[in-house]
């Protein structure tokens, strides 16, 4: 399903001269945002819900994202509604990342109405750092930061 897209970004990268490879001096670096990958807008009118394939289909355009993104002058964002997937869906394509964090909001819970959060929009969780050239992904521990959305900024915050 996200074969022309992957053969989309591969062309950028090589029509750009993004390529490691290229003897082109680079001053610049290519960003790919993806948002909202595996939702519903991704698929046609008659979609009904992830099959089988299509979750394959997700797992492996990450897991080769990453890999064209190694080969390149390039950095992915890609955002994954986890309120649409399926815990051990959400949990591959966490492990096919480098890198995952994950914004909670408050806004519909009792968190919301707690005086001590009351400055804070939610909680911002590092759930995967990268681990290049390691054996093992380096989990970031038990640490607690808050987020503040402010009219030009997104402040991230250590909360105690």
């Amino acid at each position: 399903d996200y074969h022309y897209l992957l053969e989309g970004i591969k062309n950028k990268i090589q029509s750009g001269h993004f390529n490691i490879t290229d003897k082109v001096q680079q001053h610049s670096i290519l960003r790919v945002g993806l948002h909202a990958l595996g939702s519903p807008m991704w698929f046609d009118e008659s979609f009904t819900g992830l099959t089988i394939n299509q979750h394959r289909d997700l797992n492996m355009f990450i897991f080769c994202l990453r890999a064209l993104m190694r080969s390149a002058f390039a950095v992915a964002l890609v955002t994954v509604p986890s309120h649409l997937l399926k815990r051990n869906i959400l949990d591959r394509c966490i492990y096919s990342s480098d890198i995952a964090i994950r914004r909670q909001s408050f806004t519909g819970t009792e968190l919301e109405k707690n005086s001590v959060l009351a400055d804070y929009h939610g909680y911002f969780q590092l759930t995967k750092l990268a681990a290049i050239n390691s054996f093992s992904s380096r989990h970031p521990g038990s640490a607690e930061y808050v987020f503040k959305l402010r009219r030009k900024k997104f402040c991230i915050l250590f909360f105690y």
